[in-house]
């Protein structure tokens, strides 16, 4: 009895050695293309020109989804996916209250050109 106890226990340390390895693993990665992408943008240091090498350097690829309307507005996704980091979100910022009544305006005269 206590030989399989010993056996089970066993089993599951070496299942979370596994685990802890694939942890590990994967961090190792990560911080690899964490320190590519961090030379990569060393080496630009004067972001007042975009230039296609740079796009080509930085950016892995666009997806540009198909366009939608919502409340008389398109709204469209574009996801962006840098080299070494994968998808880019841009932090989103909470609009003052000049622009939220900027956009209240913009809403309203969509809908009434939609409706004349």
């Amino acid at each position: 009895m206590m030989l399989k106890d010993f056996e089970k226990e066993q089993t599951a340390l070496e299942k979370s050695i596994e685990q802890t390895k694939d942890t590990l693993r994967d961090f190792e990665e990560d911080s690899i293309r964490a320190d590519k992408f961090i030379a990569l943008v060393k080496k630009y240091t004067d972001f007042s020109e975009l230039t296609t090498q740079m796009i080509n350097e930085f950016v892995n690829k666009i997806v540009v989804h198909e366009g939608k309307w919502e409340n008389c507005e398109r709204i469209q996704e574009v996801e962006i996916y840098l080299n070494f980091i994968g998808k880019f979100e841009m932090p989103k910022k909470e609009p003052t209250k000049e622009e939220l009544e900027e956009l209240e305006k913009l809403r309203k005269k969509r809908e009434k050109k939609g409706k004349g």
